[in-house]
């Protein structure tokens, strides 16, 4: 699993306001499609989908179009029949995740079959116990035996970050960070929902690589 935003020099990837295009540069963008084109999924959350209305797909001048299985974490079924990734499912893979009582539930029965019409693939995933969110080990189990995954990229919100980073899911992180300060303590961070009271509750990383990028800097870590 490999984790990719893009962010400013005080750890922010939009503003309070939401704004995030473009923090990094042409160069860095160009990066981040060329990683989309080897990996076998990209995995992303409702919360990115209503707010950016993302295609995520590997778009490259003169190379051939490969593209990822895209995957949204999407527990409650709320993913817009208008959104990117719904009309594109014929033309890029898509597969919606839900919890697994609305997978089959009477009440997302048209949801799901307008969904299915469009080419959209729906995968029903164990809520977690405390009853937030999908089981995130039980979906990316799921992608490895029912989808044949091997390598995942994950491009979502805060939330959707902290929960990987969370339950230890994240092998490598790619980083864009953009000669950019806000200084806005409103303004949104790269991962949220985790509780650190203190240093040694934070998740420690190993720098790999460094790559500079026309004014950004591409930084590798492993976990």
């Amino acid at each position: 699993v490999i984790a990719k935003w893009a962010q400013t020099i005080d750890g922010r990837v939009a503003t309070r306001t939401g704004e995030s295009k473009w923090i990094s540069g042409d160069r860095s963008r160009l990066r981040v499609h060329r990683l989309r084109g080897r990996v076998d999924a990209i995995l992303t959350g409702i919360g990115t989908v209503l707010a950016d209305n993302p295609m995520l797909t590997a778009r490259l001048p003169h190379a051939p179009r490969r593209n990822a299985i895209r995957v949204v974490a999407d527990t409650d079924l709320d993913i817009p029949l208008t959104a990117n990734l719904v009309r594109t499912a014929r033309e890029a893979p898509t597969i919606v995740a839900c919890a697994a009582e609305l997978h089959s539930a009477a009440i997302t029965a048209d949801k799901r079959a307008a969904l299915e019409l469009q080419g959209v693939r729906l995968l029903g995933v164990p809520t977690n116990t405390n009853g937030r969110g999908i089981d995130l080990i039980a979906l990316l189990g799921a992608l490895r035996a029912d989808c044949g995954v091997s390598t995942l990229m994950l491009e979502s919100g805060p939330s959707l970050l902290g929960a990987m980073l969370e339950h230890d899911l994240i092998d490598e992180a790619v980083v864009y960070v953009a000669p950019l300060l806000l200084g806005d303590e409103f303004a949104r961070a790269a991962a949220t929902g985790r509780v650190a009271d203190s240093l040694s509750a934070g998740k420690r990383l190993r720098l790999s690589r460094v790559k500079p990028l026309d004014g950004d800097v591409e930084l590798t870590y492993r976990l």
